[in-house]
């Protein structure tokens, strides 16, 4: 098991055409544009990228307006094995994260680097990465485990906004951008630590070998699991609006228990199920920015759509 696993996008070619590559079915699609120049409307759907580029060479009144990204990825059936931690729990997460990280790759190099370029804006390729990963939203998933095996494919869509206003908007949530960067280098460091215990333990099969990989496997598995988080933290959906400033975000519905972050007045956090009451007062258990689960006071909150 390694981080970056070979995933096969499927890529969607001009005229829906489909083509095999090395025996694996990838097709590839892409962005559905509207563009207005004057009264009149043209739509730009799966066009080439030279078609693509002169659209954006309009000048004068021309507008782009919302442009909706479209893209898919599959990950083959992977085998399962227990010992080393490689367990079904694992495979999905793995399995799930890779076709994830497939298709924002893509979308960060051909859109959201584009769109900030456009505006006069650097961003490193991290940055894009992030902002695309939190804003590309998988669809039609198919899991599908028969016990020995694991496989995972999905398709992603990003819809930018008017003016790529809701790119801008995660940009600017440097709680997140900063959380996505760390967490991924993390977890690029733990699969670099695996190798030597992972190319151990398929050469010998010994005991050490496996013991060593099902706690780095464990570790990994974590990571994934935050990376899940952020995603559920940027889906559609009610929101809660913090009300107040340095409102403290807890690992439990208790003022005795630890704080996991600080909120400010007007962020955002995502919950996970609906208000209760514990201690004689109202929480909510919610995903922060950074794609950590807590708890929050609802006196300090409102919701929001």
């Amino acid at each position: 098991m390694l981080f970056f696993s070979p995933i096969l996008p499927e890529i969607t070619l001009l005229g829906g055409v489909q083509k095999h590559f090395f025996g694996y079915n990838i097709s590839i699609k892409d962005y559905n544009f509207h563009i207005w120049k004057g009264d009149v409307v043209m739509k730009i759907k799966n066009f080439a990228i030279g078609a693509l580029a002169a659209a954006m060479l309009f000048t004068g009144t021309s507008v782009m307006e919302a442009a909706v990204y479209n893209t898919s990825a599959s990950r083959l059936p992977t085998k399962i094995d227990s010992r080393c931690g490689i367990t079904e729990a694992f495979l999905l997460k793995n399995t799930r994260f890779d076709v994830k990280h497939t298709m924002t790759e893509k979308y960060a190099e051909e859109y959201v680097a584009p769109c900030f370029s456009r505006k006069g804006i650097y961003i490193s390729d991290m940055e894009a990465k992030a902002i695309a990963f939190a804003a590309l939203q998988m669809y039609d998933v198919q899991q599908n485990s028969n016990g020995a095996t694991v496989s995972f494919s999905a398709k992603g869509e990003a819809d930018s906004g008017d003016g790529d206003y809701w790119l801008t908007t995660i940009y600017e949530n440097k709680k997140y951008i900063n959380a996505f960067i760390s967490t991924y280098d993390e977890l690029r460091t733990q699969n670099a630590h695996s190798i030597p215990a992972s190319k151990s333990y398929f050469q010998y099969g010994d005991s050490m070998s496996a013991e060593s990989l099902q706690y780095s496997n464990q570790r990994i598995y974590n990571l994934y699991s935050k990376f899940e988080n952020m995603d559920s933290y940027w889906a559609p959906g009610v929101k809660l609006v913090l009300t107040g400033d340095y409102v403290n975000f807890r690992t439990a519905p208790s003022t005795d228990s630890n704080v996991i972050d600080s909120l400010m007045s007007g962020e955002e956090i995502a919950p996970l199920e609906g208000a209760f009451e514990a201690e004689g007062r109202q929480w909510w258990k919610a995903i922060n920015a950074q794609g950590e689960v807590g708890y929050v006071s609802a006196d300090f909150v409102r919701v929001a759509c």
